[in-house]
């Protein structure tokens, strides 16, 4: 049974792909861990993918809009993540994925890193903090 969690959720990506790739692999992870990708509000990604064709035609196919964060900022991401060696050896922090969804969200991971296909994704939930003032239309 999936759940949705209101627009609270922030994407996070990195590798280099094309849009369908990185459709498939994010809607793969999201549907098979029980969550719905109509609850996703946003990308995040380091700065070295802000030219990324495939992710940022991605983003516009979803209307979401994408964040890049330097490596020194996803180094001080608070939390514990999922590191890779091999990933500090091109960027200069140990994982983007998760890193760059907590800091986007200003949250904590729900769905950890998961690699398919050249693609790593992973999901942080933003704070609930609900907005109880009425807004003009």
């Amino acid at each position: 049974m999936s759940q949705e969690i209101t627009k609270e959720q922030i994407a996070a990506f990195d590798a280099d792909f094309g849009a369908q790739r990185a459709n498939r692999v994010a809607m793969n992870a999201v549907t098979n861990n029980g969550l719905l990708a109509s609850a996703i509000c946003g990308v995040a990604s380091i700065d070295l993918k802000a030219h990324e064709p495939g992710l940022l035609e991605f983003c516009r196919i979803h209307g979401w809009p994408v964040q890049f964060y330097s490596a020194a900022q996803l180094q001080n991401a608070p939390g514990q993540f999922t590191p890779s060696a091999f990933v500090r050896s091109v960027t200069g922090v140990d994982n983007v994925c998760e890193r760059a969804a907590v800091l986007a969200a200003g949250g904590t991971i729900i769905l950890p890193k998961q690699a398919g296909n050249g693609v790593t994704f992973a999901l942080a939930l933003r704070p609930f903090a609900p907005d109880w003032r009425w807004q003009d239309a």
